[in-house]
């Protein structure tokens, strides 16, 4: 650990202890209670002023011990910040280049988008969904905000998205699944649990059963999860007593409305009733189905099929001991129809579950002595042993024996590890266990929804803010069964690697200057290089750190080195490329084909063309003038012709000629048009003795030199041409 530049020296702390090198360490104690040494320093040559040892601290006192430098130095003189940076560096790279990040900013913006993006990254690393720990968690990690958000913006941030965001960015991640994840057709597993809920005066949420087992405001959430990649499709959010047929109807019309083929459903015995069952037959839909314990169809094959397949290697339909047989019958007592049923037995399951009843049993009748020897004759057995255990006792009360119901008891204990899968249509048993198991992808993703993200309780303030909470949690959601799929790639841990990436950070030396601390492992390394974040990542992004705090502009659309280098662009990218390209192809729309547009003419007819224009329009005045000097047009106005009528002239009217004066015009006329006619034809003969002659010149010429036989000199053959 480094010293602190420009040789500030302070006394040694009370509670620190020297060792014999001179090196300054103090004790702190870790979580488990054990306690561990840190280094904070090194003794200097020279005493202090009261004679009192001087030392040089490091980085590690100015982490750990901030507080009592600025008491000797001053409030403020030394400020540095560690930036956790591995997290933030997964997710972006994990979010961006499947799209997710890119539709939340299409569907929130890129404020709203990005402070999403930061309520799912601390649901991620600290477990939790609480709101109020953002303060924190934004003080420490790298995050999609520019500016840090607190508590109170964040809350107000997730009150006021509108539905419609959140229905756009739905149809958005579906779009995504369909043509970039290639989730064209599925078997949908379709899960659903109801959580406790908070909120007072909620209009979606009411009283009922949750799963944690307390009668309470409960929000109910449906997911749509796809079987072939495990990753969360679409959700919605249900009142608490709403039917889970109609919310599967509404999953099932969403995915068919953007074109995503589902082959059929798998359902939890949650969802096995009669009413569900034949909303997906009628919607033209498969469904497998899990049978609860007390229903027809299971009891049916259960006293049926029991003891056929109970450890017998002709039914062996999978691994680790699972038996099957395949059957019909009405799954509900008042079902109209038969179903075909499929029965299981899983002989692992069946000796743990059968054991830890027992145990449970002997439990519960040792209890149930021990009261009986403190004088309790009273005692009687829980609920859930009433039909295995009883206490007798006498009419006085003088005596109390318990007795046990071994037939129920075995009963009960035989039972266990059978369960029965319901299917439309004619399934092969091992191919009914193949496709059922699939559905395990669902049930691993609502326990690390609970567990892993803090989900098992909805917080918030109202109806709107709870919405845009379950939108978080799926973001999140998405982002952690990523991870997981690359986890398994190598066969890691994915809370251990989350735990390894917090140690990937950024930190400031206290002038100002980041740079990144890369100290992780081999699996740390390989699982960034499988994800595809470089190590130069974090030197851009402790760029990105120095200029945000500079207060200089940078893009609010995050990105990394690699990312460019990948081609995965940000919504701001999309933005500008989408307008080059209007604009590139407007401009070639515009632009004028290189050649003569079809049909046009060139220079050179345009300009025989316009010549025959003048020799026309020649001729035609010609043809005019000698019209008019042999026509004469004589126009009246009206008042000239009422006065001609009125009055009688003697003799001809004015202006006109005589026969013999229009005969002699007539005359010349001719005349003129045979003078014409000889020109034209002089004009004809000259040409062709120009012609004839030039005939003659051409033929002397070629009798001068007669052709020779053979090649001409300097010619080429056909070979040399080709060549």
């Amino acid at each position: 650990m480094s010293l602190l530049q420009n040789s500030c020296v302070m006394p040694v702390p009370e509670w620190a202890y020297v060792t014999s090198r001179g090196f300054v360490f103090y004790k702190v104690k870790n979580d488990d209670g054990k306690w561990r040494s840190i280094y904070i320093g090194k003794i200097t040559s020279t005493l202090g002023s009261n004679k009192e040892r001087m030392m040089t601290p490091n980085q590690n006192m100015l982490k750990y011990q901030s507080d009592t430098m600025n008491e000797y130095f001053g409030d403020g003189s030394f400020s540095t910040q560690d930036y956790i940076a591995g997290p933030y560096a997964v997710f972006l790279r994990i979010s961006s280049q499947t799209s997710l990040y890119q539709a939340v900013q299409r569907a929130f913006g890129v404020k709203t988008g990005n402070a999403l993006m930061d309520y799912a990254l601390m649901c991620n690393v600290l477990n939790s969904n609480a709101a109020y720990n953002i303060d924190t968690f934004v003080k420490t990690h790298l995050h999609f905000s520019l500016g840090n958000l607190n508590k109170t913006s964040l809350s107000e941030i997730l009150k006021n998205i509108p539905t419609s965001n959140i229905d756009k960015f739905r149809i958005e991640w579906l779009k995504i699944n369909k043509e970039n994840l290639e989730c064209k057709e599925v078997w949908l597993s379709i899960d659903g649990s109801n959580h406790d809920c908070k909120t007072v005066g909620s209009a979606i949420a009411e009283k009922g059963m949750a799963k944690s087992g307390n009668n309470c405001n409960i929000i109910g959430q449906i997911w749509a999860i796809s079987t072939d990649t495990g990753i969360p499709v679409t959700w919605f959010v249900n009142d608490g007593n709403i039917p889970d047929s109609k919310a599967i109807q509404e999953v099932i019309k969403t995915l068919t409305n953007v074109g995503i083929k589902v082959r059929g459903v798998i359902l939890d015995r949650g969802f096995a009733s009669e009413e569900i069952m034949n909303l997906i037959t009628y919607s033209g839909y498969q469904y497998i189905i899990m049978l609860k314990d007390g229903c027809n169809g299971y009891e049916e094959m259960l006293k049926n099929h029991a003891n056929d397949i109970r450890r017998k290697v002709e039914h062996l339909v999978a691994k680790d001991g699972i038996y099957g047989i395949m059957g019909k019958t009405k799954v509900f007592k008042k079902s109209d129809n038969e179903s075909n049923v499929g029965l299981f037995f899983s002989h692992k399951s069946s000796y743990e579950r059968g054991e830890y009843l027992s145990n449970k049993v002997l439990d519960e009748l040792q209890r149930l002595k021990d009261a009986i020897s403190e004088g309790n004759y009273d005692v009687t057995p829980s609920h859930d042993f009433s039909d295995m255990l009883s206490v007798v006792k006498n009419e006085d009360g003088s005596h109390v024996d318990i007795k046990i119901n071994f037939d129920k008891w075995q009963n009960i204990f035989d039972s266990k590890g059978f369960f029965a899968i319901a299917c439309s249509g004619d399934i092969a048993i091992d191919e009914l266990y193949s496709l059922y198991y699939l559905r395990d992808v669902s049930e691993k993703v609502f326990a690390e929804l609970k567990s892993q993200l803090g989900f098992d309780t909805l917080r918030g303030h109202s109806d709107s803010a709870i919405l845009a909470r379950v939108a978080g949690s799926f973001i999140a959601a998405v982002e952690r069964q990523i991870l997981i799929s690359y986890c398994k790639k190598i066969d890691v841990p994915v809370n251990i690697m989350m735990k390894k990436f917090e140690r990937i950070s950024l930190k400031d030396d206290g002038s100002g200057f980041i740079s990144p601390t890369f100290t992780a492992g081999k699996q740390v390394k390989q699982l960034l290089e499988l994800i595809g974040v470089k190590p130069y990542d974090f030197n851009d992004l402790a760029i990105q750190v120095s200029s945000i705090n500079n207060k200089r502009n940078i893009s609010p659309c995050r990105t990394m080195s690699s990312l460019l280098q990948d081609n995965i662009i940000t919504v701001e990218d999309e933005y500008i490329y989408a307008y080059k390209t209007r604009k590139t192809q407007e401009a070639l729309a515009n632009k004028r084909p290189v050649g003569r547009p079809k049909g046009s003419k060139n220079k050179k007819t345009l300009a025989l063309e316009e010549l025959k224009k003048k020799q026309l329009s020649k001729t035609q005045v010609d043809n005019k003038s000698k019209n008019e000097s042999v026509k004469v047009t004589i126009s009246l106005k009206s008042s000239d012709i009422t006065s001609m009528k009125e009055i009688k002239r003697v003799g001809r009217p004015k202006g006109s000629k005589n026969k013999k004066t229009l005969e002699q015009n007539k005359l010349l006329v001719k005349q003129e048009v045979n003078m014409n006619i000889q020109e034209r034809e002089q004009d004809r003969d000259s040409l062709n003795k120009g012609v004839i002659t030039c005939n003659k010149e051409i033929t002397t010429e070629l009798k001068k030199e007669p052709h020779r036989r053979g090649r001409p000199k300097g010619s080429k053959n056909k070979k040399t041409l080709d060549k």
